[in-house]
C-alpha cells in the first residue's frame, strides 16, 4: 500500500513538473503592428447624414511588451503571464467597453472597443515580434 502511494506521488510529481511553463521572456520585446482604427458618431443634426461622422484609419506602430516579474506590461496594463498560456485570449472590461489581448507564436493581437449611446470606436492591432 505504501509503495503504491509513493509510486502515485512520484508519477504526479513528474507529470506536474514537466508541464509546459510559459516564460515571461518569451513574450517580452517589440512588435511591429498594423493598426486599424474606426470611429463613429450617430448624427442627430443638420448636414450630410444628419451630422453623422465615421472615420477609418490604418497605420503601423511599434508596441513594446515589458517584463514585470511574472507578468507583462503592455499599454500600461499589467497582465499575469499565466493568463496568456497556450494562446488564451485575455479580456478586460465588458459590455460595449472592453479590450482583448492574445499573444501566440510571436504574434500579438489586440482589440479595443469603446462606445456608448451616441457612437464609439475600435482599434485593432496585429503584430509580429521583431
Amino acid at each position: 500500500m505504501i509503495k503504491k502511494n509513493i509510486g502515485i506521488i512520484l508519477i504526479c510529481f513528474f507529470v506536474f513538473s514537466s508541464c509546459k511553463k510559459v516564460k515571461v521572456k518569451k513574450y517580452s520585446g517589440v512588435y511591429d503592428c498594423q493598426v486599424n482604427y474606426h470611429y463613429y458618431e450617430i448624427g442627430s443634426g443638420p448636414g450630410p447624414n444628419n451630422g453623422a461622422i465615421s472615420i477609418d484609419s490604418s497605420y503601423t506602430e511599434k508596441v513594446e511588451i515589458i517584463r514585470n516579474g511574472k507578468s507583462i506590461q503592455i499599454f500600461n496594463w499589467i497582465i499575469p503571464v499565466d493568463s496568456l498560456k497556450k494562446g488564451n485570449l485575455y479580456r478586460l472590461g465588458g459590455g460595449s467597453n472592453y479590450s482583448e489581448i492574445k499573444i501566440q507564436n510571436d504574434s500579438l493581437h489586440c482589440f479595443f472597443k469603446g462606445g456608448g449611446l451616441g457612437g464609439g470606436s475600435s482599434t485593432h492591432y496585429d503584430g509580429i515580434k521583431l
